[in-house]
């Protein structure tokens, strides 16, 4: 069950006056470019109460709900706008690896280290039914939008297709020679991505069960991957520390960005693919607007801890990270004015 925490810890954050906010994260420090920023930038208080590595965090579709997960097996579900903080019950030390929120915000699927997938109702606040097959920890989790397929992806390379009508498993196929570590439905629903260690992507048709379109790169394996504002554009980000924008059809990068000197273990796509977001292993935090072949950096965030989980909700007005050392999920409220975070 969720367990209802209404004294959660918050982090305040400091105003300075004259319209100017000052946030201490880590030995980060805010420079805000314009006095203005504060109306259109706002961070809100941090969600504490992980005791661990935060591994994942995932906004529901109506961005009112967030969830995260950690190396202790912690599952949180927080409320957006109130901060109200449920907790799962201890009653599950595997490491969480993966989450997903359905398309109705109704059940939240998690993946485990050791190879099940959780999928709890959120409403009741307790797991419903447990998907068992994978043989290694499950990295990436996916539904369909029409909510009936969950895909999973994992550590051996498997990838498997689940109707939740039924619970039953529906397909299952050796997606890579090395191991899953990210997966995307596409918005139509049409195509699985996968991306792997093996430096490639590949998109599944899931009519035929059959690769339809590897994308290579000779550089970097994928850690990360998510679908930009439709089936055309795919988001990565590589070993090497940088994020790439690929155009399906043509199979070509048309958008490459430096992040980081270290793999990037997460990105995050608003539903309309103008805002994206990556988090590295060295630190980094960037949130970027996307018009055609051109990147605008809105925020750079360095910190001394390592980030796993970023997460940007689908209409684009909030974001939200893990902060590993302080074992926080930080949190603003934007717009469309710029700011830069300096070390």
């Amino acid at each position: 069950m969720w367990s209802l925490k209404p004294n959660a810890k918050l982090r305040p954050t400091m105003f300075l006056g004259c319209g100017i906010t000052l946030v201490a994260v880590m030995a980060a420090l805010v420079e805000i470019q314009d006095s203005r920023m504060p109306r259109g930038w706002q961070q809100r208080h941090s969600f504490l109460g992980h005791t661990s590595p935060i591994m994942a965090v995932t906004f529901s579709a109506d961005g009112q709900q967030l969830a995260s997960g950690d190396f202790d097996g912690n599952l949180f579900l927080w409320h957006w706008s109130s901060g109200q903080q449920w907790a799962s019950t201890p009653d599950h030390p595997d490491r969480v690896l993966s989450l997903a929120f359905s398309p109705d915000g109704r059940i939240l699927a998690c993946g485990r280290e050791e190879g099940a997938v959780q999928l709890w109702d959120v409403a009741q606040g307790k797991p419903t039914r447990t998907l068992a097959g994978h043989q290694a920890g499950v990295m990436g989790a996916s539904f369909a939008p029409d909510g009936r397929t969950l895909a999973t992806g994992s550590a051996e390379g498997v990838v498997k297709l689940w109707d939740l009508d039924s619970g039953r498993e529906r397909a299952s196929w050796m997606g890579h020679v090395k191991g899953v570590t990210s997966l995307a439905f596409s918005p139509q629903g049409e195509v699985v991505a996968t991306g792997s260690l093996d430096r490639s992507m590949k998109l599944w048709d899931l009519a035929t069960g059959k690769e339809r379109v590897c994308l290579q790169d000779p550089q970097a394996g994928v850690y990360s991957l998510c679908f930009a504002g439709d089936s055309r554009n795919l988001v990565a980000g590589y070993g090497d520390g940088s994020m790439k924008l690929w155009d399906v059809p043509t199979q070509r990068v048309t958008i490459a960005l430096p992040v980081g000197e270290k793999p990037i273990l997460s990105v995050s796509a608003t539903a309309d693919g103008r805002k994206v977001m990556a988090g590295s292993l060295d630190g980094y935090v960037k949130l970027w607007d996307f018009d055609r072949d051109r990147a605008v950096v809105l925020m750079e965030h360095k910190t001394n801890p390592y980030i796993k989980a970023v997460a940007l909700a689908p209409d684009g007005s909030k974001f939200a990270f893990g902060l590993n050392p302080s074992l926080s999920v930080e949190r603003w409220d934007i717009s469309s004015p710029r700011v830069t975070f300096l070390r």
